[in-house]
């Protein structure tokens, strides 16, 4: 049971750490009575809590909307002081605040030290989402600050579609967003779009605050989610995007079938989410892939790597004895296990022998 000591409850605190009563009790009643107020921020000193509300939010809270103030990618460079540490907390505030001790107060780039932001928690509580508007944040002041240095050009997520040479460091980190999370994500009973794998982002800043490199490494990914799933659960993303993206001659040439035919993509019995225009996603995956460099060659290998695997979970297996009195396993669909190798580049299937 947990106890609250109503007279640290009056005011609409927005920082549990500047409460005289710092315990379990208090962070949860405060917590859950900001989110019915329509809150989903709560301050912990250096920390920000969300909480998940599962649902764009636009209310008397955000009456702009949760990315406001960036709109389409831009951000008004006047609005940036509504981030700062005394003000309401938002997810923004966290990358605000790592510029801040990066480079100084905005417009006195000092230079400081380097800065992190890690983003933790359970399966469902947003960490893809709270990366994503961090990163989203950070883009958005380097382009208002090129705007201002360029003389009020007109900032880049205002401006035309332009080729993959004229795309900024800052645009290609963010375009890479739909790839990784096509490969390493997946629909769980708690998510639709969860991150099946950890996630580490290097930006690199040039003295002048500019974005000149970055670096992404990925561990832990789950691996087992390739051979069985939960009910109600799918398998990773690209799967199910490939084969509902993909032009009817490129699966064909590939040997695809239809989703259902596919046992790794069936276990949870939900090929499909109503959240989730998956022939969309596909070109959005497609575009990411180009900007990341990764060309149309490339990408063929790896859709025939993905059909592979896709095959390889049809084969059929058959127990047999050798003469030698081993037992053997063989493979009794043939003409499924010539795809998979094809597919794969492989001149044919082992025989397992044990």
């Amino acid at each position: 049971t947990l106890f609250v000591d109503s007279s640290q409850l009056d005011d609409d605190q927005d920082d549990v750490a500047l409460m005289n009563s710092f315990s379990a009790a208090p962070l949860v009643h405060v917590t859950r009575r900001r989110f019915r107020d329509g809150k989903i921020h709560t301050r912990v000193g250096d920390i920000i809590i969300v909480i998940n509300p599962y649902t764009y939010v636009e209310n008397r809270a955000y009456p702009n909307g949760i990315d406001y103030p960036i709109v389409g990618g831009a951000l008004d460079k006047s609005l940036r002081s509504r981030f700062s540490r005394d003000q309401q907390p938002h997810v923004y505030s966290i990358a605000e605040a790592a510029l801040t001790e990066l480079f100084g107060p905005a417009n006195a780039k000092s230079g400081t030290r380097d800065q992190s932001c890690m983003v933790s928690g359970e399966s469902g509580a947003g960490k893809t989402e709270a990366c994503k508007r961090i990163m989203k944040y950070l883009a958005a002041v380097v382009d208002i600050e090129r705007h201002s240095a360029d003389g009020g050009a007109t900032p880049r997520t205002a401006r035309h579609s332009r080729s993959i040479d004229d795309l900024s460091m800052e645009d290609k980190i963010l375009k890479c967003n739909p790839f990784l999370e096509a490969f390493g994500n997946a629909k769980t009973t708690r998510n639709d779009n969860s991150s099946r794998f950890g996630k580490f982002v290097k930006i690199q800043y040039s003295g002048s605050g500019a974005i000149i490199g970055s670096r992404i490494e990925q561990y832990l990914l789950e691996k087992a989610r390739l051979a069985h799933q939960g009910p109600n659960e799918r398998c990773f993303h690209i799967f199910y995007f490939m084969l509902a993206g993909m032009g009817a001659s490129e699966k064909k040439s590939l040997m695809l079938k239809d989703v259902s035919e596919y046992p790794m993509l069936n276990f949870g019995r939900c090929t499909t989410i109503d959240t989730i225009d998956e022939p969309q996603e596909w070109a959005e995956v497609q575009e990411s892939l180009n900007v990341a460099g990764i060309d149309a060659s490339n990408r063929k290998d790896m859709w025939k790597m993905l059909a592979g695997i896709l095959q390889l979970s049809e084969i059929n297996w058959e127990d047999k004895h050798s003469t030698t009195g081993d037992a053997e396993a063989t493979v009794t669909n043939k003409d499924i296990s010539q795809c998979a190798t094809h597919n794969l580049g492989l001149a044919s299937l082992p025989t397992l022998q044990g």
